[in-house]
């Protein structure tokens, strides 16, 4: 399971910045959490243990001490910081390299690479994304899902905004909706997610109730869409997610990074035009989704309306063949 690194800091376009940094540096074993005030640092801290807080809040810094974090540093504005007591002070506005250096400088390489073995306990993420419609995504995530649970523990979560697929609604059950907005305001933690989680027959996959509304899908911006899902995959005890998702391929830049594979779905019809040349171009041309290629596949969905998909011998032979060849070694 991933270390938390928290950072506060007033500015909000210091945190962003180092957010996107720390997100291209996947040897360090910590999921970033940011922050501009305490109220929602305290709120956060309440509810899940932070191994490093990073306060650029210099205003305040006796706010930070009544954080429970296993190790502190401040970040000051003066280029030759010093530090205060036991906390350790480094300069902030410096390269995101050197700024690294300095805040591990006390943690040694054996340190590091345990803390990167528990980040097995995380669930794999498997991302099903298409920016053409109609190609069968949906249908193929549940077929997935229900073929993976078979020998593991499963949650499928639709982010579209009008999921096809649902059991009924529960009501003492929240949403999706609901785990977004407590994840805005840090107050989402491990129980909260577990009471969501449904189970759709005797041992078979879990999910969560999809948005309320369209709308609530855009709470989060692409960085904090990622944060939680990142959340999801090590606080709700399962072995993988399968994420279905919508074609707004923007909500997802931070999420392509992050998974473990890429199931895209496509469709003869228009697969030499259109968005699809115009999206792996885009993916081909940004330096940040170097990597994404090599863990896309596209995939020639049998075409099985939705509701016969868990039945449809033909969506489960498929299905399999594609666990067989990519997933289950």
């Amino acid at each position: 399971m991933n270390q938390i690194l928290a950072l506060i800091d007033p500015d909000t376009s210091y945190t962003e910045r180092f957010s996107r940094y720390l997100s291209h540096r996947p040897e360090l074993p910590y999921t970033v959490y940011t922050f501009q005030d305490f109220d929602s640092l305290h709120r956060f801290s309440d509810r899940n243990s932070i191994d490093l807080l990073l306060n650029g809040d210099e205003q305040r810094p006796e706010q930070a001490s009544l954080i429970h974090a296993r190790d502190t540093v401040l970040l000051s504005s003066d280029p030759t910081p010093k530090s205060q007591g036991s906390t350790r002070c480094i300069y902030k506005y410096q390269s995101g390299d050197s700024l690294l250096k300095e805040i591990f400088a006390n943690y040694d390489s054996t340190t590091i690479k345990n803390s990167r073995r528990n980040t097995s306990a995380a669930a794999k993420l498997y991302l099903v994304f298409s920016p053409i419609g109609r190609c069968g995504k949906t249908g193929f995530s549940l077929g997935l899902s229900q073929e993976l649970a078979k020998s593991r523990r499963i949650l499928y979560i639709s982010f579209e905004e009008s999921a096809e697929f649902m059991p009924e609604s529960i009501q003492d059950k929240a949403t999706l909706s609901e785990l977004l907005y407590l994840f805005k305001e840090h107050r989402l933690d491990r129980k909260t997610i577990e009471d969501a989680l449904i189970q759709h027959n005797p041992g078979g996959f879990s999910l969560l109730q999809p948005v309320r509304m369209p709308d609530d899908l855009s709470v989060l911006n692409d960085q904090e869409l990622s944060q939680f899902v990142e959340m999801l995959r090590n606080l709700s005890g399962m072995d993988a997610i399968i994420l279905d998702t919508d074609s707004i391929p923007s909500r997802y830049f931070s999420i392509f990074t992050e998974a473990d594979r890429i199931f895209m779905p496509v469709s003869a019809a228009v697969q030499s035009k259109g968005k699809l040349p115009r999206f792996e171009a885009m993916l081909q041309n940004t330096p940040r989704f170097r990597n994404v290629s090599d863990k896309l596949i596209k995939l020639l969905v049998p075409d099985t309306p939705l509701p016969e998909v868990l039945s449809s011998q033909r969506m489960q032979k498929f299905t399999a063949a594609v666990a067989a060849n990519y997933l289950i070694s």
